[in-house]
């Protein structure tokens, strides 16, 4: 859902720059920003951190449909509501639980405390906790001492994309940034004329990526809770960021780099298939109980598993 969205946000965002100097008479497709908006729904439904995307589609929406931005992306909220509600209707429906805000002075005002009674927003609010190492839960124990950003890079280097494809991916997402950041014509903290969108050395494709890209990383990289599926939804655009820094060296070394990173990528891939050649560690371990410890005796485990 999350490349199913951004291919659409792209999409219109291209219409408009492949079609000359961005003219008020090109426009994106209503249909395309439209069913982004739905994918965004299906997305969030199936991930809460996808939320990100809405980053991106008001940026499409600034983009192509000029002053009338807002209403194009109020619409676009609201088809991405109602996909959610389809697809989760229960997390929409559910009034059965008990959210309590705390009752907040702000200056001479006091915020009474507030039941939301959501469902829904209590799972999330658990699982924001969670991420964020409050409480004590057994399985996050792990993450104990480890680094914000690095831990996640490190963990998919040696145990996801591998070292070649993941120090191409890496270096390209630092690159995409870097490229995008110096063409930018940053002159004051008004940050929204930073962007010249006639200007020809303008990259309307890095930021439309970019939009869900660095704020999804700086977000979920900094969680204490680092597993390494939360950086599932941003691996298919670390690999076009690495596609496009290969594409970027030229013709002698291209074909070079290209050709190591997909080799040792490959190589990688089959010694990490080959885990699965030998039996489970639990069958290996059932196995040396039932031959060397006498049977009634007692085994001890972990009272959480």
């Amino acid at each position: 859902f999350v490349v199913g969205t951004m291919w659409l946000i792209a999409d219109c965002g291209l219409r408009i720059a492949d079609f000359g100097a961005r003219n008020s008479s090109v426009t994106p497709s209503p249909l395309r920003f439209f069913l982004a908006a739905v994918f965004a729904g299906l997305a969030v439904g199936a991930k809460f951190s996808a939320v990100l995307l809405f980053l991106p589609l008001a940026v499409a929406a600034w983009v192509g449909f000029g002053e009338r931005w807002g209403r194009w992306l109020l619409g676009g909220v609201l088809v991405a509501f109602f996909a959610f509600f389809l697809t989760n209707p229960f997390a929409v429906l559910d009034w059965s639980c008990e959210v309590m805000t705390p009752a907040t002075a702000v200056g001479p005002l006091t915020i009474p405390e507030i039941n939301w009674r959501s469902c829904y927003l209590d799972n999330i609010s658990a699982q924001s906790v969670m991420v964020g190492g409050g409480g004590d839960v057994p399985f996050t124990r792990q993450y104990e001492g480890t680094l914000p950003y690095l831990y996640p890079i490190e963990m998919q280097l040696k145990w996801g994309m591998g070292w070649p494809l993941g120090l191409a991916a890496f270096a390209g997402f630092g690159w995409a940034v870097w490229e995008f950041v110096r063409r930018l014509k940053i002159q004051d903290w008004r940050f929204w004329r930073w962007f010249d969108l006639h200007s020809s050395r303008f990259n309307l494709r890095s930021l439309l990526l970019l939009t869900w890209a660095v704020p999804f990383f700086l977000v979920t990289g900094g969680f204490y809770v680092k597993f390494m599926r939360y950086m599932q939804p941003l691996t298919p655009f670390l690999m076009l960021f690495a596609a496009a820094l290969v594409w970027q060296l030229g013709k002698r070394w291209r074909g070079w780099v290209a050709g190591a990173v997909v080799a040792g990528t490959a190589v990688y891939a089959l010694a990490f298939i080959g885990i699965y050649n030998v039996p489970h560690p639990w069958l290996t371990a059932s196995a040396w109980m039932y031959a060397n410890v006498e049977p009634g005796a007692l085994i001890l485990s972990e009272q959480w598993d």
